[in-house]
Parts: C-alpha cells; structure tokens; sequence
C-alpha cells in the first residue's frame, strides 16, 4: 500500500508519519518503507515503530544524505536502535558508498544502488529520469525484505533483517 504523508509543498509532521505507520499496521504491512528523516527524536515515532515490530513489520527506512556519520550526527528514524530498523545508505554502481550518504557502523545497516537509479520522472516532459539519495536505495532493501518473505515464509522482523544483512556483501571502507 502506498501511503503518503507529505504535501504538496513537500512537508511533513511527526504526527503524520505517527499516523501513517499505525495506518499501516493496522491494514496488515509486514515491511514498511521510510525514505524520510529529520534529526528531531520523537517518543511518539520510536514507539510507532516498536509498535510496528511488534506487528511483525520490518522498517526499511533510508540513511539520510547528508555525508555524515548517524553514529556522531543521528537521524530519525535511522538512528533508532530497535529490532526492526534497517537503515539504508547509498551505494555507487561500483558499489562503494557515495559522497553524499550517511553512514555509520551502528545507525546504518546495509547500502543499496543510490546513485543515478532510474525512476519515474516528475518532469512531465519526460517519463523516465536518474535520481540520487538514499531515498531511492531504501525502496531496493524494502523490495529484497519482501522477495525473501516470499521465498522465505512469514518471519519475525529481526529474524528476515538479519537474514537480509547476512546476504550482503561486506564492503571494504
């Protein structure tokens, strides 16, 4: 299910990702996709989350691009140190992170393709355009976390991010 919690003039309140991961619970998602963040910690968002893992949805959600390390400089919901958060950097198409991704070696988990991916265009003049951000890297671990629950069966949160992380291959930075 596609849920949108920004507007037009691309704004967004904590309330209203609050409201759209409980939304999702609720109607039955076992992996949500969050390619959002902010560096406000929020009780109410963590503990969406958490409830999130106790409905046995996996929160894929993006590193953020800012260059810097979650780890010094955290981000949410990144940076939230709970069982079902896989938070996604950008990696290149030769597959070393890229400048502009967040990192860190507690806050990020995975990195995925983040760098020139090939997406529907919002230029109406044309239909296809390269993007960049770890906003397009978070979609890709979303789409794998939902191949192997099919492949896999129904798991626990933890269990298929654990499984995902154990599948990737370890960069050398």
């Amino acid at each position: 299910m596609a849920i949108r919690i920004f507007g037009r003039e691309g704004y967004a309140t904590t309330s209203d990702a609050v409201e759209a991961i409980e939304y999702a619970i609720s109607n039955g998602a076992k992996i949500i996709n969050a390619s959002w963040g902010g560096t406000g910690d929020s009780l109410a968002l963590k503990t969406a989350i958490a409830k999130a893992n106790t409905a046995g949805a996996l929160f894929v959600t993006s590193a953020g691009n800012e260059g810097q390390d979650l780890d010094a400089s955290p981000l949410y919901p990144a940076s939230y140190d709970l069982p079902n958060v896989l938070s996604v950097a950008a990696a290149s198409r030769y597959g070393d992170r890229t400048s502009f991704s967040n990192w860190g070696r507690r806050a990020a988990h995975i990195a995925a393709p983040g760098e020139q991916v090939l997406s529907l265009s919002i230029d109406r003049s044309k239909v296809v355009d390269t993007f960049s951000g770890t906003s397009f890297a978070a979609p890709l671990v979303a789409g794998i976390a939902a191949l192997a629950r099919e492949q896999f069966g129904p798991e626990p949160p933890e269990s298929l991010r654990r499984r995902i992380l154990a599948a990737a291959r370890v960069s050398p930075e």
